[in-house]
């Protein structure tokens, strides 16, 4: 293999360093293709020369790169392992009246335990061993599955679907204009909402 070609594959291993340095976290695929390019191109040399030398430098650079740990980022108060947590009083008295209108705070709180309930079925749906799956179990993996989009990837998210299809449910089924709640709850930080394809969507934060 010529040297000049080695030189022209080290630079551009060199920039795509660079770019996974600059999304570290975000993409691990990409440098676990810059670790394979690099064992091969070391297969591929052999031997002990200056390219072979600087390859093996860049090998320890990804290293370290890849070994570095982002800084966690600190669990918030609002989700308690996968939970929404409820209002406080505080929380629920710096809420713009606009927002509460006539709403108690128990009201509030008896629907974000109702929410909580649609996101642990889904949850708990979606995570069924294949082999306790039924057919209805399988039908509403993919009706969840229909939805899915980049927007929400990596994300716990319900739909409206998802709420009729998880009624009765108490506070829910008592308030029907329910979805007034959700303005306080993207307030207080506690959801964020996407529409994709005439769907809403809820994702817990």
């Amino acid at each position: 293999m010529e040297i000049k070609t080695l030189g022209e594959k080290l630079v551009l291993l060199k920039q795509r360093l660079a770019e996974t340095e600059n999304i570290r976290g975000k993409n691990n695929e990409l440098l676990c293709k810059i670790e394979k390019s690099v064992e091969r191109l070391a297969e591929l040399i052999g031997g002990e020369n200056e390219e072979k030398k600087l390859i093996e430098e860049l090998a320890k650079e990804i290293g370290s790169v890849g070994k570095e740990t982002a800084p966690s980022t600190p669990q918030r108060a609002h989700s308690t392992q996968n939970r929404m947590a409820l209002l406080t009083e505080d929380e629920f008295a710096k809420t713009p009246q606009y927002m509460r209108g006539r709403m108690a705070l128990e009201k509030v709180n008896a629907i974000i335990e109702d929410i909580n309930t649609v996101f642990d079925r889904k949850r708990e749906t979606l995570n069924t061993p294949k082999e306790k799956m039924t057919l209805e179990t399988k039908r509403r993996i993919a009706q969840y599955r229909e939805t899915d989009c980049k927007e929400v990837a990596g994300s716990v998210y319900i739909t409206e679907q998802n709420i009729k299809d998880a009624m009765p449910l108490p506070a829910l089924k008592q308030n029907p204009s329910y979805k007034n709640t959700f303005s306080i709850l993207r307030h207080h930080g506690r959801i964020r909402e996407v529409r994709k394809g005439g769907v809403l969507m809820v994702v817990l934060l």
